[in-house]
């Protein structure tokens, strides 16, 4: 339990990335350097996870249907999908992993595995939390 003094590690995060934000509101020319370095940052970032979760797995899933609905949502530049799948062969996904999603939609594409979660029933579901590889175009950072 949190006294007075102490601070949980979420309001820190946030306190820290506030600073850094905060640090380059004034200065125009800083700004516009530092925002193409963030997000050169982030792509070598996924990319290094990428091949990582492809050094641990054989094939990358390919998801070609869901069960139930899709929830796509955008934070700054990144896209963020929520779906549930059925398949006993996601049983070793983990966080950093690549897969496809190839669900005839504006949403196929690859993504990298964010969070899941495994109901261990006869339909063998999968709760899905992805987030496009690629960043969106235009945006700010969170």
């Amino acid at each position: 339990m949190a006294s007075g003094s102490d601070i949980l590690i979420a309001d820190a995060f946030r306190q820290a990335v506030s600073a850094c934000e905060e640090a380059y509101q004034g200065d125009d020319e800083l700004s516009t350097l530092v925002k193409p370095l963030r997000r050169y940052n982030q792509l070598v970032i996924k990319l290094i996870c990428v091949l990582l979760g492809l050094a641990e797995v054989r094939d990358p899933a390919v998801i070609t249907e869901t069960v139930g609905p899709v929830v796509d949502h955008v934070e700054g530049v990144h896209r963020r999908i929520h779906l549930t799948v059925r398949g006993a062969d996601l049983f070793d996904l983990r966080p950093t992993h690549p897969l496809m999603l190839e669900l005839g939609s504006p949403l196929d594409g690859l993504y990298r595995v964010e969070g899941y979660t495994m109901a261990l029933s006869a339909y063998e579901e999968v709760d899905l939390h992805l987030e496009a590889f690629d960043l969106l175009g235009g945006g700010e950072f969170d």
